[in-house]
């Protein structure tokens, strides 16, 4: 599958999933990261609020992340970028949560992630925990469940 056929698929997608809006009440990204999506997303005039789960992991995706990937040419990433490429390459574990209940994976093995995802932010020390919780989210559910769970939709 290409981005360009993953972005089309998601534009179609909810901007809100259960699992994921309720990881991202917990453990939304800081704003005080100045690389992140949500530091972007109020330099963009968006709504900022945990509470609320906003700015929604559609726009994370479709414009935060893969929206200025293929904007910059430096990047070397195109319409024709193989999806997998980029969803390995996701750190994020509100994102790939999305992802996930985007694609129809089913709520419970959504769920076993962010409970996961969780478990490793609680007990881990450092700034590094958000992305040992998306790599284990991508070890708990790979490209390949992605892709085939948006083939049979």
């Amino acid at each position: 599958m290409t981005l360009a056929a993953l972005r089309d698929y998601l534009k179609k997608a909810k901007e809100k999933y259960p699992v994921s809006t309720e990881f991202i009440k917990k453990y939304q990204q800081s704003p005080a990261n100045k690389n992140g999506y949500v530091y972007y997303a109020w330099e963009c005039g968006l709504t900022v609020c945990k509470q609320t789960a906003d700015p929604n992991q559609k726009w994370h995706f479709l414009e935060a992340y893969t929206g200025l990937l293929l904007a910059d040419p430096s990047n070397n990433i195109t319409p024709s970028t193989d999806a997998r490429i980029i969803y390995n390459r996701i750190r994020c574990p509100e994102l790939l949560l999305w992802l996930a209940e985007a694609a129809g994976i089913s709520p419970e093995k959504v769920q076993e992630c962010a409970d996961a995802a969780q478990e490793i932010i609680k007990t881990s020390a450092g700034s590094r925990s958000r992305n040992a919780a998306g790599n284990k989210i991508r070890e708990m559910i790979p490209w390949e469940e992605i892709e085939k769970a948006i083939d049979l939709l």
